[in-house]
């Protein structure tokens, strides 16, 4: 159904762009018209594709392939590998334990977890921060049999309404959001056999919390999480 959608967009947008070309005409009414209705196709048509796109990666996304990793080093490479993350925020990470820790892992999904947890942390933030740059707290930590990731933001912080049902597919409380970002994180923390919930932060904002299992723990058993309020 998304491949479907996506087919005719292109032509749209191109006869869209192709009649503002056109108009020859000297009329400046007709001519606010025709620009504000291309600018209206090309933004509409826009959304359209990243909606489909979300749907269509949602549908097609990978089952994990799990590698024993160190995951104190695996989060170190992945913000080495997101530079661009300076440019939206001013993220701090707080490691406490061990420099090591043994888990099993897929680099490429995990990776994709914290990437999307840390742009929406950036989001929120800037939304209640202003013109300021938000702040994003990354707390990582090791707890017995399982490896804790937190990303913390200063936002306006998830409702105990919207906890119940922000990891749903299609549930959104953003105006242009799909509601697939939170559903495909969910998916892959629940691959790593982990859990996933939203708290609310210590300097208010949000927190988002995965821990994960450790390869100290028996394989033939999940450690055994406390309770929260969403999973």
């Amino acid at each position: 159904l998304a491949h479907e959608i996506k087919n005719p967009l292109t032509p749209i947008l191109l006869a869209a762009q192709q009649l503002q070309k056109k108009y020859a005409g000297d009329d400046p009414r007709f001519r606010k018209l025709l620009d504000d209705s291309s600018e209206i196709i090309e933004e509409e048509i826009d959304g359209l594709r990243r909606l489909v796109n979300e749907f269509s990666e949602f549908a097609k996304l990978p089952s994990a392939k799990l590698e024993d990793e160190d995951v104190v080093a695996f989060v170190a490479d992945c913000l080495r590998r997101h530079e661009q993350f300076a440019d939206t925020c001013s993220l701090e990470w707080d490691h406490r334990g061990s420099e090591s820790a043994a888990s099993a892992l897929d680099r490429v999904l995990l990776q994709r977890v914290l990437v999307n947890l840390i742009e929406n942390a950036a989001q929120a933030g800037a939304s209640e921060e202003g013109g300021t740059r938000p702040s994003v707290l990354l707390r990582t930590a090791e707890l017995g049999d399982r490896f804790q990731i937190e990303v913390l933001d200063r936002g306006p912080g998830v409702s105990e309404t919207d906890r119940e049902r922000i990891f749903d597919p299609y549930y959104t409380t953003k105006a242009m959001g799909t509601g697939l970002g939170l559903s495909i994180v969910k998916k892959i923390v629940l691959e790593h056999n982990g859990r996933i919930s939203v708290h609310d932060g210590e300097e208010g904002g949000a927190c988002f919390r995965i821990e994960l299992p450790l390869k100290s723990a028996p394989s033939d058993r999940r450690p055994d999480f406390p309770a929260a309020s969403s999973a």
